[in-house]
């Protein structure tokens, strides 16, 4: 059957590539509209480095889920510990560490709504109006956590005509999925728009022990009302929510000891560390197939999560001023278990629940007169969670802890870009916030850990942590022609301290508590329209000064977060084009230069590191061809993305460093001449290149974990469009 599939696009290529060729409008270039300034301008207009892709560009691109965007977005990356957590890193900036209560310095916002749940996050992008990636602090407008930047989801709004599609999606390992929407008018002043998504696939990482990993069970749903009250006032009601039933993480096994710096250093095949067996962790286990999507796990695990929330709108727009206010509910309920060790021995097994819910309100008062358009606004946040961890070690002792973080957080913010001159502009901006945290930790154990000297703790019942900042802004834009624009930027971010929840109790007390961290950006930017609009070139220069980055390191069988400095500089290049009617191309190119001061290593020696997820050169693109055959138009398509090595931590253990790799995909896709109909056939990972998503160090246990990228995909899609 694959062969089959894989020769159908060379067949069709040989067939039709001397088609009569038509005209066609550029996918890549169309004209992005974006909110990166809480108003609506064209990309090309905002002083700031973005990446974003409209809704029928991730579905003609065939783009189905967040790591997809993440493939074609320069200086983006994700740490994918599961679909239980998923962690996004711009520029190097990220906060690694899996306990669930913790937020991320790289925002989620979805609908204008801050997700503050990074279990929350992973997501099927289904019936969007568009995606945006701000890379740099967004804090002024954005604030919450926005220090390396956001990731903003917009959905498709209820329409005034009748609309709707439906697309179907079948592919290997018995996947299905479905995605549609219907929407247009209910009224003459209501207007609705309901949208849906599933997904369901068998396990493709087999596992010898017992029930394969992989499989996925997910439904996604979105309503939405609008209703004009008047021509000047509307209220949007948007209801959503996930349900999950997935089995737990394929970890892959590595047998780790231990090095002089205490960092997790893979066993060598000839050598007998444990006494067991050359090769081999401590338990006298090797994983020896060379297959990394099979397993021997004596656990398969399993994660449950059900998200449901609730966004309301209200705009009142008026001659000189429009008045927004974004009302927001989340609740969330997960569970995750995983065999930690990776290997047919009970040598660990972890498993979380989070009880969570959160509670914003954002008031935004915008106007604009012939020199200036300016922006205030109020925001309140409120978060509770409550978490149960446990640990088994050995299958003889068992260590966790049950605690609640309640975060309460406001702030008042604004921002006014001033023209100077026809071709000049300055741009400043203030956010002042407060923060409070409140910790209520409780441990326990059994075995080993039973003893009251394993359970003492800086953190005692209602701790309270109590934080406030400015963020700021001041840029000055330069427009030398109609088609350039320069800008220079001077951007101050920060995000609140927090408690860590220690799984296993270190011997001394750790300090539990970390301090914020604060980011003064510096950054220079010029966006080109070229080629008579046939070309964009985009480019961004920046230098990172951190006071107090919030690093996260997993050691001594102890998670923590400790505050270090550190620097980051790089550039990015964005270019598009279409140098003639039906070739579309994008190229991507990033570069990272991250250090980390004195970080403290196990054995308490103190380095300098290169900061996380900081390739030297990362590169991605797409090439993308359209001709006319069979009445309708056919799109042939390779998207790509080379990453050089990198560590997924801070701490810069050997077993964590992944190489260089290269990953490409194909599709050839068939659209109607009404262009109501599209059928395609797809191959990702067409070289079936084997690179992580996640690893972890648990060299203390004499185990690593890893978690694997899919392997080649096959697959098919057919959708139908009406309006």
């Amino acid at each position: 059957m694959r062969k089959k599939v894989l020769t159908f696009p060379l067949i069709v290529l040989l067939t039709f590539g001397v088609s009569t060729h038509t005209s066609a409008e550029s996918l890549l270039l169309e004209e992005v509209i974006v909110s990166a300034q809480k108003r609506d301008q064209s990309l090309q207009d905002v002083g700031i480095s973005i990446t974003s892709f409209t809704g029928g560009q991730i579905r003609e691109l065939g783009m189905t889920n967040t790591a997809d965007i993440v493939f074609q977005t320069p200086s983006l990356n994700t740490l994918s510990f599961s679909q239980s957590l998923t962690v996004f890193n711009i520029r190097g900036i990220s906060q690694n560490e899996f306990a669930d209560h913790f937020e991320a310095p790289v925002a989620v916002f979805v609908d204008e709504a801050y997700v503050s749940a990074q279990g929350a996050v992973d997501a099927q992008l289904f019936d969007l109006e568009r995606v945006e990636v701000l890379r740099g602090p967004q804090g002024t407008l954005f604030g919450r956590n926005a220090t390396g930047g956001l990731v903003h989801l917009i959905s498709r709004a209820p329409t005034e005509g009748f609309e709707g599609y439906g697309e179907l999606t079948i592919a290997e390992h018995d996947q299905v999925k479905f995605e549609g929407a219907v929407g247009g008018p209910l009224s003459d002043k209501l207007l609705g728009r309901l949208s849906f998504a599933t997904n369901h696939m068998d396990g493709y990482i087999d596992n010898r022990g017992g029930q394969d990993h992989g499989d996925v069970e997910n439904y996604s749903y979105r309503g939405q009302l609008l209703f004009k009250a008047s021509e000047d006032l509307k209220v949007l009601v948007n209801v959503h929510g996930v349900e999950s039933e997935d089995t737990g993480a394929g970890y892959e096994h590595s047998a780790l000891f231990a090095n002089a710096d205490g960092l997790g250093e893979e066993v060598p095949g000839n050598v007998d560390f444990y006494g067991t067996c050359p090769g081999c962790d401590s338990q006298g286990y090797r994983d020896t197939d060379g297959d990394v999507h099979a397993t021997d796990h004596d656990n398969p695990g399993f994660f449950d999560r059900s998200t449901t929330g609730v966004t309301g709108k209200i705009t009142w727009d008026r001659d000189t001023f429009t008045l927004t206010s974004i009302t927001d509910y989340l609740e969330m309920e997960k569970q995750f278990q995983s065999d930690s060790d990776a290997s047919p021995f009970d040598i660990a097994t972890f498993f979380t629940t989070q009880d969570f819910e959160q509670i914003s309100q954002e008031l935004r008062l915008n106007g604009e007169t012939n020199r200036v358009n300016w922006v205030l606004g109020a925001y309140y946040l409120n978060i509770d969670t409550e978490q149960t961890t446990d640990a088994g070690v050995f299958g003889a002792f068992q260590t966790g802890a049950d605690y609640t973080v309640d975060t309460e957080s406001w702030a008042i913010f604004g921002q006014a870009e001033y023209n100077l001159t026809p071709q000049w502009s300055i741009t400043a901006g203030l956010r002042y916030t407060e923060d409070s945290k409140e910790m209520d930790y409780v441990r326990n154990g059994t075995g080993i850990f039973a003893g009251p000297e394993f359970f003492d703790t800086t953190v005692s019942p209602n701790a309270k942590l109590d934080f406030e900042n400015v963020s700021a802004k001041l840029q000055l834009d330069w427009r030398p022609t109609d088609d350039v624009m320069i800008y220079a930027s001077l951007n101050r971010g920060h995000k609140g301290g927090s408690f860590a929840a220690p799984l296993f109790p270190p011997v001394n007390p750790a300090i539990v508590p970390h301090d914020e961290e604060v980011l003064m950006a510096y950054e220079l930017g010029i966006k080109a329209t070229l080629l008579d609009g046939r070309a964009q070139l985009n480019t961004s220069a920046f230098y990172y000064d951190y006071d107090d980055y919030q690093a996260s390191s997993f050691a001594n069988l102890s998670q923590s977060i400790f505050n270090v400095d550190a620097t980051i500089k790089g550039f990015e290049i964005e270019f598009l084009a279409n140098p003639f009617d039906g070739l579309d191309i994008s190229l991507g190119i990033s570069s990272l230069d991250g250090e980390a001061k004195n970080v403290e290593l196990p054995t308490g020696q103190q380095v300098d590191r290169d900061m996380p997820q900081s390739p030297d050169l990362a590169i991605n693109g797409i090439v993308r061809y359209t001709w006319s055959a069979f009445s309708g138009e056919l799109a042939a398509q390779f998207d790509y993305k080379y990453s050089d090595d990198f560590n997924f931590y801070v701490l810069n253990q050997p077993a964590t460093q992944e190489d260089d790799y290269f990953v490409g995909n194909v599709r050839l896709a068939y659209t109607t001449a009404d262009e109501k109909w599209t059928g395609a056939i797809f191959v990702n990972n067409v070289t079936d290149v084997e690179y992580r998503v996640y690893a972890q160090d648990v060299s203390d246990l004499g185990v690593g974990i890893n978690l694997f990228a899919p392997p080649k995909w096959v697959g098919a899609s057919i959708s139908y469009n009406w309006n």
